[in-house]
C-alpha cells in the first residue's frame, strides 16, 4: 500500500519542482547587469549597492520572473491579452514595494525616476519568465 500524502504538501513539492527547473533559465549575472544599469546611479556607496541593494533586487527579480513563468502556464485556456490584465494588478504590489525599499536607502532628486526605474525592472523581469514558461510548454516540458 502506498502513502497517504496531503494535497497540500504535495502541491507544495510540486510548485517547488517546478520553480528548480525554471531557475535554472534565469541568469543572476544578467540580474545584477539589470540592477545596476537600473539603480547604481541612485546610489553612491557601492558597499550598500552590493550588500543590501542588490540582495532584495534579486530576490524581487526571482520571484517576479517565477510569477511569469507560471503565468504562461494560463495560455491554455485565456488569451495573453488576459494574462497580462491579471498581472498588472500584481505588478502594482511589487512595483510600489521595490519603489518603497528604495526610496528608504536612496535620495533621489526626482522620485518618478526612481518609479519608473522600478516599474522598467519588474515588467522586465515578468516578461523573461513568461517567454520562459511559453517556450517551455511549446517545447512540453510542464511537469
Amino acid at each position: 500500500m502506498s502513502d497517504v500524502i496531503p494535497f497540500e504538501a504535495w502541491r507544495q513539492e510540486k510548485e517547488w519542482a517546478t520553480e528548480k527547473q525554471f531557475v535554472q533559465y534565469l541568469s543572476f549575472e544578467e540580474l545584477e547587469e539589470w540592477a545596476e544599469r537600473i539603480f547604481k546611479p541612485f546610489f553612491t556607496s557601492k558597499h550598500l549597492f552590493e550588500h543590501t541593494i542588490f540582495p532584495f533586487c534579486a530576490d524581487i527579480g526571482l520571484e517576479t520572473f517565477l510569477y511569469g513563468a507560471k503565468q504562461s502556464r494560463l495560455l491554455a485556456g485565456r488569451s495573453e491579452e488576459t494574462i497580462q490584465a491579471i498581472w498588472r494588478k500584481k505588478e502594482h504590489l511589487l512595483v510600489a514595494e521595490l519603489f518603497d525599499f528604495m526610496s528608504y536607502w536612496s535620495a533621489p532628486a526626482d522620485g518618478s525616476e526612481l518609479g519608473y526605474g522600478c516599474e522598467h525592472f519588474i515588467d522586465q523581469w515578468w516578461h523573461k519568465g513568461f517567454q520562459c514558461g511559453k517556450k517551455r510548454q511549446r517545447l512540453k516540458l510542464w511537469k
